[in-house]
This record gives C-alpha cells, sequence and structure tokens, in this order.
C-alpha cells in the first residue's frame, strides 16, 4: 500500500478481520515524522514534500506502467469495490441508489 500525505487508517471501523492483511507491504511519503508507521508498520517511510515527490514518481509510474496501466487499475478498483465499506457502493450514493431500486421494487407493475 502506497500511502502519500496521510494518517494511515486512523478510523477504521471495528472488524474481526484486520484492515491491512500481514502480508501487506506499506510504503509512506509526508512531511509528519509522527505520523510514519504510527499505525502501521512501514517498510519505506520517506520524509519528503507531497506535491515534490508526485511530481517526479507520476511521469516514472506512467512510463513503467504503460499503456495498459489505466485499465488494470479500474479492473482492480471494480473487484475490490463490492468490499469496500467507505467506497460510492456502501457510501451515501450508493445508499440511494439502493433506496431507489427498493423504492421502484416495492411498486406494483403494470
Amino acid at each position: 500500500m502506497f500511502c502519500v500525505g496521510a494518517d494511515v487508517l486512523k478510523m477504521s471501523v471495528w472488524s474481526e478481520i484486520e484492515p491491512l492483511p500481514e502480508t501487506t507491504t506499506v510504503a509512506m511519503v509526508g512531511l509528519r515524522d509522527w505520523e510514519m508507521g504510527k499505525n502501521f508498520p512501514a517498510e519505506i517511510a520517506l520524509r519528503a514534500d507531497v506535491k515534490e515527490t508526485l511530481k517526479a514518481l507520476v511521469p516514472l509510474l506512467k512510463k513503467l506502467g504503460g499503456a495498459r496501466s489505466p485499465r488494470r487499475a479500474k479492473a482492480s478498483l471494480a473487484e475490490i469495490a463490492p468490499r469496500n465499506w467507505s467506497g460510492p457502493a456502501r457510501g451515501p450514493q450508493g445508499q440511494a441508489r439502493r433506496a431507489g431500486q427498493r423504492e421502484a421494487a416495492a411498486r406494483p407493475s403494470g
């Protein structure tokens, strides 16, 4: 997991399942030393300006990822969406969509 200027899992909903599997490698970039590895251990913690780091890193990742990279990213996000408690499927938009679906199903047909 690559964390950029974030307080990693500061608040996560209690679950019997750990938020991060033990096999997850964590890398962090940010300016707040005390946040690095605070909630989860980081294999790499880089104290650096986020904007400048991303300015250098994004072009390199695009080059290394190739033309298929955006499609792979969208496919990966679609795969995990049903299990993402904070994502659109479970957030306010998802709730509104499900409420609309329930109302439509409850209406008499014909």
